[in-house]
């Protein structure tokens, strides 16, 4: 919190305080949350020589406007559970034939590693069975708003079973080559959700004497990080905000 410096209007000697924050926009079940009432405000002069709210308000019955332009960087939470239900509808059923072999995908998942790196794990069946591991760092496609894993690669335990165990042939099976243009997370559906709610929470009535109104100008997703226990994609959001108050409900 900090201020930004007193102003003049009239009677009314004005502070500015600004609160910084930093959202964090989670991707699931709403999490509950309390609202205490803000304590009544003192109307009542506090000495015959000083001019308080009581003694001005009667000069501001008409509705006093506030606008400003909004710029907000956000992070929407997508925990890995609903990330591997959606690429494992993408990849199951994918089939991958070589040298007049086939496996066929049946699930996957994705895990995070940290260091802005995550592990994903495709299992398969067919003329060989089991599950690989590959390691992949996420990125983002601004243009398209699509999340993908850029180089991605076997991790050290597949890589030293398929040199040492697995058969000649999947060696040569172009599975990372045929699940790499798959893996890909469309970030739209999710924007859209927040542009929504945004827009909600932004014109509404705070009390009988002070409402808000404001627009959301352009929502999109800039950068994503991946942490252990969720992949983070940051969003940046413009608009104006109206504070409208008014001495009289």
């Amino acid at each position: 919190m900090r201020r930004a410096g007193f102003s003049k209007d009239g009677h009314v000697v004005k502070d500015i305080l600004q609160i910084i924050v930093h959202p964090v926009i989670v991707h699931g079940a709403e999490p509950p949350a309390s609202s205490p009432a803000l304590p009544p405000l003192e109307t009542e002069a506090v000495s015959p020589d000083f001019r308080g709210v009581a003694d001005v308000q009667d000069a501001y019955t008409e509705k006093q406007p506030v606008s400003e332009k909004f710029h907000v960087l956000a992070d929407i939470q997508v925990d890995y559970g609903t990330l591997s239900q959606t690429l494992s509808k993408q990849l199951k059923g994918r089939r991958i034939e070589t040298k007049g072999n086939v496996i066929t995908i049946t699930g996957a998942g994705i895990f995070g590693l940290g260091n802005n790196q995550v592990l994903l794990r495709v299992e398969f069946t067919g003329d060989a069975r089991g599950y690989v591991y590959l390691i992949g760092k996420p990125e983002i496609n601004v243009m398209t708003e699509a999340v993908y894993l850029s180089g991605l690669r076997y991790d050290l335990g597949t890589t030293h079973l398929l040199q040492t165990t697995a058969p000649a042939w999947f060696n040569d099976a172009p599975l990372r080559e045929t699940i790499a243009p798959e893996i890909v997370l469309g970030v739209t559906p999710m924007i859209d959700r927040i542009r929504d709610s945004l827009r909600t929470g932004l014109n509404r009535t705070l009390t009988p004497t002070v409402s808000m109104q404001g627009t959301v100008t352009s929502m999109q997703g800039i950068t994503v990080s991946a942490d252990v226990d969720a992949l983070y994609i940051r969003t940046m959001s413009n608009g104006t905000l109206n504070v409208l108050a008014s001495s009289e409900p």
